[in-house]
């Protein structure tokens, strides 16, 4: 949910509360995503988070390289809804890595790896006869 600006200066963080509006926007999409199980309509819009996340990557650099104090008047506004939106792409990115850490586990359990010595056998090349000399 996105924090209202009310205490918003006009000019350059105008255009980052609207980067930051995209990335709260692309996060909404990735959760409707999430609830679907859509394979397509995930890749699908992880490329658009990805997008507006370079985006205002690009527009806080430039704005930081423009004012005088750099991002230091950031208004609290905007560093609060940053602040969220870091905590829900934490969230979701979580929530991927234990998806996947279950699905791991579940191929493991149903494929399990053959019983394989950790060292193969030695062969007969070169290396494996000067091996087999120190022995």
């Amino acid at each position: 949910m996105p924090i209202p600006d009310t205490d918003l200066p006009t000019g350059p963080f105008q255009a980052l509360s609207a980067c930051l509006s995209q990335i709260e926007a692309r996060l909404s999409d990735m959760d409707e995503a999430f609830q679907s199980g859509d394979v397509t309509v995930l890749e699908t819009r992880s490329r658009a988070v990805q997008d507006s996340l370079a985006d205002a990557l690009h527009a806080f650099s430039q704005t930081a390289r423009d004012q005088p104090d750099g991002l230091a008047s950031l208004p609290a506004s905007l560093r609060q809804r940053l602040r969220a939106a870091q905590a829900r792409l934490v969230s979701q990115q979580v929530a991927v890595h234990r998806a996947l850490h279950t699905y791991g586990r579940t191929l493991g359990a149903l494929f399990p790896q053959a019983e394989a010595p950790t060292y193969g056998a030695m062969g007969n090349g070169p290396a494996a006869k000067a091996l087999k000399a120190y022995r």
